[in-house]
């Protein structure tokens, strides 16, 4: 009898393991499963997927408290040199996501209304749509950059590419409409943007990089010879047809910086203080007015 009971006891106790074992949601496991195949995480796959376990190495997952289908609330994947077109809008209990530091060139979060902290932060992206997250109330998604190419001929170069609605520019040669972005200059081939994300104050902002058709067209030369200035993330980038000396003063005529500057395009680090008007001048005689704003 002693020996049955011991029996039926082992029996419930594994059953009871075997149940308790299966805790976490299977919806939430299939996201990763799906981030580690179609942007590069190097984590292992669960399998199975049925919420019976998860691997050892997902130590970017925080899952919460419940005794049975645990939910993933925290996510860092910081990078992990990921690529693509990241999507995590079926972990609807998450609250914390942190994929910075990767080469993601679109982030899907709808849908995510738990969520408070997201950091998109040095990644490729120039559109993000948090239309009615209004849980979050810490964001950085700042150091985008972003390249592309446009066609056309002088003073009317296009391109298609993708911002939040009443995107800016910092090259006044760049504007937008309806997926298609349209330069005046060829000149102008850097460019600080700031692309609105649907909540107020919560911006991306990077650097666009551009190129251009050769050409010959009437106009060519002389729009080569365009120059502009630009601050974007402590970075000031300038375009300019000559080599020439570059001063950078405050509006109250205080030296702050000084570069020697080759042909064409070039940058430099500026360190200044957020809301400071600085003046940068070229020896050739053209004089920008910039306002640091990151």
């Amino acid at each position: 009898m002693k020996l049955r009971i011991t029996f039926l006891f082992c029996a419930v106790m594994f059953y009871s393991a075997q149940m308790w074992g299966q805790t976490y949601n299977p919806g939430d496991i299939a996201v990763i499963n799906a981030i580690i195949n179609n942007n590069g995480l190097q984590w292992t796959k669960a399998n199975p997927a049925d919420g019976s376990y998860v691997p050892a190495d997902w130590t970017g997952v925080t899952w919460s408290d419940d005794a049975e289908n645990k939910r993933i609330i925290t996510l860092n994947v910081v990078s992990r040199l990921l690529s693509g077109a990241l999507d995590v809008s079926g972990l609807t209990n998450l609250q914390y996501l942190n994929c910075g530091v990767n080469k993601l060139t679109s982030l899907d979060v709808s849908g995510l209304t738990n969520l408070q902290q997201l950091y998109c932060y040095g990644n490729n992206l120039t559109v993000l749509n948090l239309t009615g997250l209004n849980s979050i109330t810490s964001f950085n998604g700042d150091g985008q950059t972003s390249s592309l190419s446009f066609t056309g001929s002088a003073g009317n170069y296009t391109a298609n590419a993708t911002f939040g609605a009443d995107a800016t520019f910092d090259n006044a040669a760049l504007s937008y409409s309806s997926g298609v972005l349209t330069s005046a200059s060829n000149a102008a081939t850097f460019s600080g943007f700031t692309s609105p994300t649907g909540l107020p104050d919560f911006n991306l902002t990077g650097t666009l990089t551009m190129t251009y058709p050769a050409g010959s067209a009437i106009g060519e030369v002389e729009l080569q010879a365009e120059t502009f200035a630009c601050l974007n993330n402590g970075t000031l980038y300038i375009q300019s047809p000559l080599a020439e000396t570059v001063q950078v003063y405050s509006v109250g005529g205080v030296s702050l910086y000084n570069f020697q500057k080759p042909s064409g395009a070039a940058n430099y680090p500026v360190n200044q203080p957020k809301g400071m008007v600085l003046i940068v001048k070229g020896s050739s005689g053209w004089v920008r007015k910039i306002v640091v704003s990151d």
